[in-house]
């Protein structure tokens, strides 16, 4: 007997912030400590990465599809934080973004 294995896509408002989030503060520089799980993601794809994929990214917590923590302080992150940070409607804890 085989296992399929469901695949729960994070939802698609809270992969824009993240997706904005990374544009804003160095993705393009490479300039952050650790972009563990970020750095490996096709941000110009449409479709959301697989939620259990994004827990695993440094600094993000994902629950039943929804980010619920970001956590990136000492990360040497520079530039604006985006507004889209504001669709995060799941956040429950952001630390020194």
């Amino acid at each position: 007997m085989s296992t399929m294995s469901t695949q729960t896509l994070l939802n698609a408002d809270d992969y824009k912030a993240l997706q904005t989030l990374y544009d804003s503060t160095g993705r393009n520089k490479n300039k952050w400590t650790d972009n563990t799980g970020w750095k490996d993601w096709d941000f110009s794809s449409t479709i959301p990465p697989d939620a259990d994929d994004v827990d695993q990214w440094h600094g993000v917590t994902v629950v039943d599809s929804r980010v619920t923590k970001i956590e990136l302080g000492k990360n040497n992150l520079s530039g604006k934080i985006p507004s889209e940070l504001g669709s995060l409607s799941n956040l429950q804890m952001v630390g020194s973004v």
